[in-house]
């Protein structure tokens, strides 16, 4: 048979519903569609884990050293792959009073501009005044960005961060930051956020240490977890499969295949006995299988980008590059079943094949 007349064939089976492509296109969903949803969902959990604990502050580590931190060397932390926001901060002796609470003054803390990309912050903070922990700003009368009065006049407050009680250090729980240059002085303590956690993070929090700024009879550096609540390290939940995804869905791929095609081996033996040849019929089930497994494949897109949505570029492009692998290999496992189903057929066998359906 000539490529025409196999394509003519294929759609003819297809048309006439002896394919059943809708029981095929379901089972592929079923089967190595569902292999690569759980994956997804797996590893989308894994993401909403990792975002939590980065949110929480438990990613974020506290080199404290009153009066001994460069601020220029803690901000320049950044420059490390897995550091997201680094930044260092002291007490300052002044607080921020507002004409409405002239008794009860915010404590306010001078940091380096790297400090305010360790806050959620509504708002900016370019130094131009300064930025209220959203308790501090409820206190205050503020609920946003704007003009607070003082008994000194008016000052500016350039924005307001979220800093919940989910057991991080309270200290910025009510207070003020007043944004300073990095080389304005020693600092009191260098946060920096590193994700993924790496030893050359931690190294580096102890090199902001300025030289020869300790007396003996100051006190040691201390290193330790914004929050550590959830624990000192992070360990996200087994992957679906134990990774053995992409494995499985070749496997049900490759069943699925040489089902489609063994269970129309009585018709496939009877052509075989008019002259069709075997590379003949593998086309045709090929042409036939390209139709149900493309459609399940965006079936299984669809529902894989459902579980996805939301998600940063970053996170969503890999777990939906890891489900199109599992795919993938599925469609190839079908490919391989469909050509082993099509070569194990007999025409000596047709009468039993006859006899068995």
């Amino acid at each position: 048979m000539k490529a025409r007349e196999i394509a003519r064939e294929a759609v003819r089976d297809v048309v006439s519903g002896t394919t059943m492509t809708l029981l095929w296109v379901a089972l592929f969903v079923l089967a190595v569609g569902g292999v690569a949803a759980s994956q997804a969902v797996s590893l989308r959990s894994a993401v909403d884990e990792a975002d939590r604990w980065t949110s929480s502050g438990a990613a974020t580590l506290v080199e404290s050293a009153e009066g001994r931190i460069d601020g220029h060397a803690c901000d320049s932390l950044v420059a490390l792959p897995t550091v997201r926001a680094a930044g260092a901060i002291r007490s300052s002796p002044t607080d921020l009073v507002a004409a409405a609470l002239p008794r009860a003054g915010v404590p306010t803390h001078v940091t380096t501009p790297g400090f305010a990309a360790l806050l959620s912050l509504d708002g900016t903070a370019d130094g131009l005044g300064p930025v209220v922990s959203d308790e501090a700003a409820r206190a205050v009368g503020l609920t946003g960005p704007g003009l607070l009065a003082t008994p000194g006049g008016t000052v500016p407050v350039q924005g307001v961060f979220r800093y919940p009680d989910d057991g991080r250090d309270p200290s910025l729980a009510y207070s003020a930051l007043s944004v300073t240059q990095v080389d304005d002085g020693p600092f009191d303590a260098c946060w920096a956020t590193s994700w993924p956690a790496d030893d050359e993070a931690v190294a580096a929090l102890g090199r902001t240490l300025l030289p020869d700024s300790g007396a003996e009879t100051s006190a040691h550096p201390t290193l330790g977890q914004l929050n550590s609540t959830l624990g000192s390290t992070f360990r996200p939940g087994p992957v679906a499969l134990g990774g053995w995804g992409p494995a499985v869905a070749s496997g049900l791929g490759l069943a699925l295949g040489a089902a489609s095609t063994w269970r129309r081996r009585s018709s496939l033996a009877s052509d075989r006995h008019i002259g069709v040849s075997v590379l003949a019929q593998a086309g045709s089930q090929l042409v036939q299988a390209a139709v149900w497994t493309t459609a399940a494949t965006l079936w299984t897109a669809a529902l894989v980008l459902t579980v996805t949505a939301g998600l940063r570029p970053g996170d969503a492009v890999p777990i939906d590059l890891d489900a199109a692998r599992t795919v993938a290999l599925g469609v190839v496992g079908v490919i391989i079943g469909l050509v082993l189903g099509v070569a194990s057929i007999r025409e000596a066998s047709l009468l039993r094949y006859v006899r068995d359906r």
